[in-house]
């Protein structure tokens, strides 16, 4: 089983473009076996995650970060 906190959606604060905002995930990972993951990329390099993929132990934890860099003052969203 995989716990993903916040639960829901990242919201990023705003800023300018060339900027970059950051949020972070946590993966739980709450059984014995250890647990892959790897992330969707972004075609536009718009929203990155670091690290991208990993492997989670049993009974362990990962923290994922996101960069948001938008390029033109627009609202975005991405869908994983």
């Amino acid at each position: 089983m995989v716990k993903l906190l916040p639960q829901k959606n990242l919201t990023f604060p705003s800023c300018g473009p060339n900027e970059s905002v950051y949020q972070t995930i946590q993966i739980q990972n709450t059984s014995d076996t250890p647990v892959y993951y790897k992330m969707l990329k972004d075609s536009t390099n718009t929203f990155k995650a670091y690290p991208s993929e990993g492997l989670i132990q049993g009974k362990s934890f990962g923290i994922v970060c996101f960069e948001f860099n938008p390029r033109t003052p627009r609202n975005y969203n991405f869908v994983a």
